[in-house]
């Protein structure tokens, strides 16, 4: 979009803008950033369900014979 510049506070409700409400009024966010910490609240609200965290429970150890 050509000229698309911040979306005003009462418009950042959506998820989609979510990054452009964030740099809103000269607040830079570092996407970075960004995408570290919403990674962090994900593996947080969905611990113990991911396959990081139960593959241990599915994989099976090879047992050398030495």
């Amino acid at each position: 979009m050509a000229g698309a510049g911040p979306v005003p506070p009462e418009r950042c409700l959506p998820l989609g803008h979510l990054r452009q409400c964030l740099r809103f009024r000269d607040v830079r966010v570092d996407p970075t950033a960004f995408d570290s910490g919403s990674n962090r609240i994900w593996d947080t609200m969905n611990s113990g369900r991911q396959w990081k965290d139960i593959k241990h429970k599915f994989l099976v150890k090879e047992e050398d014979d030495e």
